[in-house]
């Protein structure tokens, strides 16, 4: 009786596409694959003097994303004052370079900085050495421990729409 039914031989390219589709699953529950920062501070551990707000240099810092591979905009904004950098990428070397070139001449002016947790920041120790500063890092997915931050990338900066050069 089962020899009545034809059996196709599989082919290399049907073996291969049948393969490719259940090796490709969404594994639910995956942690972050991208490493993770070394040596981070959480917000936790910041002075509550920043909290006061009553003195100058306590910075907050963010990325704004253009074209993938293009540009990245370095939000730098500080209560009384704000900066906007230009990174050819988003590596975190290039992050580091062009925020240690906006904030070197204000270098005085820089007390802390805080950070969201994205790996464009992963040699924080580097640029917080270089500007004698303590850098933070905010928690995951709670922007509003960085709303100076989110004001200032929303109020004073044309943010251009997704996918677009920078």
């Amino acid at each position: 009786m089962n020899e009545s039914i034809n059996m196709l031989p599989m082919t290399s390219s049907t073996e291969e596409r049948y393969i490719s589709i259940y090796e490709r699953r969404k594994r639910y529950g995956s942690t972050d694959r991208r490493g993770k920062i070394k040596n981070r501070v959480s917000i936790d551990h910041r002075p509550s003097i920043v909290e006061e707000r009553s003195r100058i240099g306590d910075w907050e810092v963010d990325t704004v994303i253009g074209r993938r591979g293009g540009a990245v905009l370095v939000t730098l904004a500080e209560r009384k004052t704000r900066v906007i950098a230009l990174a050819p990428n988003k590596r975190a070397d290039s992050v580091n370079q062009a925020l240690v070139q906006a904030l070197l001449p204000c270098q005085d002016q820089v007390h802390t900085l805080t950070c969201d947790n994205g790996k464009e920041f992963a040699l924080h120790q580097e640029f917080a050495s270089t500007l004698q500063a303590d850098c933070f890092f905010a928690h995951p997915y709670q922007a509003w421990q960085r709303a100076a931050q989110r004001k200032y990338e929303r109020t004073y900066t044309a943010i251009p729409p997704k996918r677009s050069e920078l």
